[in-house]
């Protein structure tokens, strides 16, 4: 009589170690797809022009954009819907792709990816209630045009109970709401970028480097150390 657990392992078309191996390449392969794509995202987004060619902006010129044409289409698009809440929006995944690419475990990211949508909303709409000054380069506020669409819903809801103060009191439930939801679905994601922090000094660990001087002294102590203290004539061999 075969156990339950000789059944599994019959039941199994590779090995549990090969298997948890191929499990472990596709979650790191996938990281580092999404953590380029965000890559790719914050290079659009920090060369973005209101000047370039886009869906919202048809002119014959070329576009100035580092990621090119397709750069400059998804980051004015990014901007026009959320605004500075693009940023917050590419926050998230960026997390998610660190944790994808060092955690050993499995990964979770069902639930941070169900609280995610609701707290890019929440933000842009926080972002929305801020004062735009005129050299702002867009026609909608901070929080793009569904930051302004959510701001006034809840203005107009909290001005039923008060509406003397009904937008300063949105701002602050909205800016509330948003970094809590935020944070949740940043989750333990967190945890990855110490965790691959720990990875970093104990390689350099390894190659020789002492960890308590890699915390105090950061990179200064590991010039330091390699190259001496060229104000007391100090120098490496």
């Amino acid at each position: 009589m075969l156990s339950q657990s000789q059944q599994t392992d019959a039941q199994r078309l590779l090995p549990e170690s090969l298997e948890s191996h191929l499990l472990r390449l596709a979650s790191r392969s996938a990281g580092c797809v999404l953590l380029a794509i965000i890559a790719a995202t914050w290079i659009a987004l920090l060369t973005w022009s209101v000047a370039d060619p886009s869906l919202t902006h048809a002119t014959s010129g070329q576009s100035a954009n580092w990621a090119g044409p397709i750069g400059a289409i998804v980051s004015d698009l990014l901007l026009q819907l959320l605004g500075l809440g693009a940023a917050f929006a590419l926050l998230a995944p960026m997390f998610w792709s660190l944790e994808l690419i060092v955690r050993e475990g499995p990964v979770r990211l069902r639930g941070k990816a169900l609280v995610y949508p609701f707290s890019i909303l929440l933000l842009a709409g926080a972002l929305s209630a801020l004062w735009t000054p005129e050299r702002w380069p867009l026609h909608h506020g901070f929080g793009g045009i569904v930051g302004d669409l959510i701001f006034s819903l809840f203005a107009r809801i909290i001005a039923i109970l008060n509406p003397r103060h009904a937008g300063a009191l949105a701002g602050l439930v909205l800016f509330a709401a948003g970094f809590a939801t935020v944070s949740r679905s940043l989750g333990q994601s967190l945890g990855a970028g110490c965790e691959c922090r720990k990875r970093i000094i104990g390689r350099l660990e390894a190659i020789g480097c002492n960890a308590g001087q890699i915390r105090r002294g950061g990179l200064g102590a590991l010039v330091h150390r390699a190259v001496g203290d060229p104000q007391r004539g100090e120098f490496a061999a």
